[in-house]
């Protein structure tokens, strides 16, 4: 679909103690956003990178796109439960519930999950889970 995929995984990034079904959900939500906000679906083409890394105490996952961004208020509210999905007054995208549950499955394994978004600049999410 156009879409620049690319996967860089550090041997740092050891294991996890948690539910790997879990995770790996977490991770296909964050793709997917990912994909969708580079336009994947239309074919409009972007990147998509999954970076992965780690130390001792934490492991860290990494999505990010080049894709079309979020405003502020819109990246404020990326979390919500009930963002309505579908396109904005503003003209940005508004989200389904994959970020809020990748936010949910992540704190259930007592880590942290950030998004940092530009309009017409892309969006960048980590995830970070503690070794335990």
């Amino acid at each position: 679909a156009g879409v620049d995929y690319v996967v860089e995984i550090n041997r740092s990034v050891g294991r996890v103690t948690g539910d790997p079904r879990r995770i790996g959900e977490v991770i296909e939500h964050l793709l997917r956003h990912a994909l969708a906000s580079v336009g994947g679906e239309t074919g409009s083409g972007g990147r998509v990178l999954l970076h992965a890394d780690g130390n001792a105490a934490r492991a860290r996952i990494v999505v990010s796109d080049d894709g079309q961004g979020m405003d502020a208020q819109a990246a404020a509210h990326a979390f919500d439960r009930f963002a309505q999905p579908g396109i904005t007054s503003g003209g940005a995208r508004a989200l389904d519930l994959g970020l809020p549950l990748a936010k949910q499955f992540v704190e259930a394994h007592r880590g942290t999950i950030a998004l940092v978004s530009e309009p017409g600049e892309g969006t960048l999410v980590t995830v970070e889970l503690p070794r335990r």
